[in-house]
């Protein structure tokens, strides 16, 4: 099993977040795609709601906690403080 983690600031934020980098939204940010935390996705999904939009999917394991991830996947995370 593949096992693939980030940890990046969020494109909309700022805040850094742990994600999968192959489920995690996107959006653009100075030109580039840049990840999406999951507070700014259930932001923009109550926005959308309110003005009769799609609300924006989420993969499965997209923002599972790297911990949590990690041993699933069988290999120790290494933690810094």
């Amino acid at each position: 099993m593949k096992c693939s983690v980030s940890i990046e600031r969020c494109c909309a934020c700022e805040r850094f977040f742990g994600f999968d980098p192959e489920r995690v939204p996107s959006a653009m940010a100075d030109g580039k795609p840049g990840p999406v935390c999951r507070d700014c996705i259930d932001e923009a999904n109550r926005q959308r709601r309110i003005y009769g939009l799609p609300v924006l999917s989420i993969r499965p394991v997209a923002y599972t906690p790297l911990v949590e991830y990690c041993q699933h996947a069988r290999i120790i995370p290494i933690l810094h403080s």
